[in-house]
């Protein structure tokens, strides 16, 4: 279906991948996805390399509103955001809207956790990536941006849950092991700090 025939009129579609070979954005083909997260088992190609809008939220000092917004992945790219005006839909670069967009659905793959922070509002992208990660096959990279916007959030015992779900899901690096070390010495756990520092030191002896 044509982007002009999608957006705002199919609410149980979350995700569309996107073939953008028309110059006129409100004439590309748009392929649904029925799926709870971004995730690459129900691309097109089986990975998740390739061009997708989703359901996403703008939200402002007086509220929220349904939008969309593109991705470009893996890189977790985005420039644009598609909101409605006076029963169009256009296309405006995202840095240019005064207020914050993130996606309404949560992406089971590596990238910029900024994608989600709402520095708002923050608990609007946590609690889609927390909806997400109680959907996900694979945990890790949605614990993670849990994990990330906490951490910048001060929220340290949170944050700490959530690093240690990456752990727990083998998907942890040296970086990982040192995040979670600065937050458990933070908290007084400086037992548990040395701890993972020493898991740091050995992954990056053994990646070197």
């Amino acid at each position: 279906m044509k982007l002009r025939e999608a957006l705002f009129k199919q609410s149980s579609v979350l995700i569309y991948q996107v073939d953008a070979d028309d110059e006129n954005y409100l004439d590309w083909n748009l392929e649904p996805i029925y799926a709870p997260t971004l995730e690459a088992e129900h691309c097109a190609d089986g990975t998740l390399d390739g061009f997708f809008i989703l359901k996403a939220i703008f939200i402002t000092k007086q509220g929220l509103q349904d939008c969309y917004l593109d991705v470009s992945m893996p890189e977790r790219i985005n420039d644009y955001a598609y909101v409605q005006s006076g029963g169009e839909i256009i296309q405006i670069y995202s840095h240019r809207l005064e207020g914050d967009v993130v996606p309404a659905v949560a992406i089971e793959g590596h990238g910029v956790y900024e994608l989600f922070y709402s520095h708002l509002k923050p608990e609007v992208g946590l609690n889609v990536l927390r909806a997400g990660l109680r959907e996900a096959k694979k945990k890790g990279h949605i614990a993670e941006d849990i994990a990330y916007i906490l951490r910048d959030e001060n929220r340290h015992l949170e944050a700490i849950e959530a690093f240690s779900v990456v752990i727990t899901e083998r998907m942890a690096n040296e970086y990982t092991y040192w995040e979670r070390a600065d937050l458990l010495e933070k908290i007084g756990d400086l037992a548990g700090a040395a701890d993972d520092r020493e898991k740091a030191r050995l992954l990056t002896k053994k990646r070197g």
